[in-house]
């Protein structure tokens, strides 16, 4: 192979992975409207809705944990949309990293990995984390106040919450 030819191969192979980052850097920003809808959307669903129609708010226990389940979710979405960020970011980096290992003969650049590439790796963890977190915390939350619900039905001398009364004899009618 001459080095004419071994050049412009080299020169097809950045190509080709050129095509291949721009392609996840577009997949990375269509996929990041998608995630902040769907996570906010089930967030505010389930929590809203609880609040609203389930427990009246006056009757909430452990609302800190409710409180503490929020900031938790938020911070799994924050991550998640600063991970799409950081991703964009090392993907234009390895591409740079792409141009000197294939068109400047460079061996040594392709072994490089950015910082970028080590912040998106960390907040995708950390992303999954806080939604795990957060899960288990508005689970708890709900639990904690279906429960308290039982007892403020109990409380009120329901007969095991949804049994109907016992039926009381007739005025002049014997038991």
């Amino acid at each position: 192979m001459t080095e004419e030819e071994r050049l412009k191969d080299n020169r097809r192979l950045f190509e080709e992975y050129s095509s291949e980052i721009n392609t996840r850097i577009l997949s990375n920003i269509e996929n990041h409207d998608k995630a902040i809808l769907s996570l906010s959307t089930a967030i505010l669903g389930v929590s809203l809705a609880f609040v609203k129609d389930i427990v009246p708010i006056e009757e909430l226990v452990e609302i800190s944990i409710l409180q503490l389940s929020w900031v938790v979710l938020i911070l799994s979405i924050l991550s998640v949309l600063i991970s799409f960020q950081t991703a964009n970011k090392a993907n234009n980096k390895h591409l740079e990293y792409a141009e000197d290992f294939y068109i400047k003969d460079n061996d040594e650049a392709f072994k490089n990995k950015s910082i970028w590439f080590s912040m998106t790796e960390l907040l995708n963890m950390m992303s999954g984390i806080f939604f795990i977190v957060g899960i288990i915390l508005t689970s708890y939350f709900v639990s904690a106040n279906i429960s308290n619900k039982g007892t403020l039905m109990s409380d009120k001398h329901m007969d095991r919450g949804a049994n109907p009364p016992k039926v009381k004899p007739k005025t002049g009618q014997s038991k």
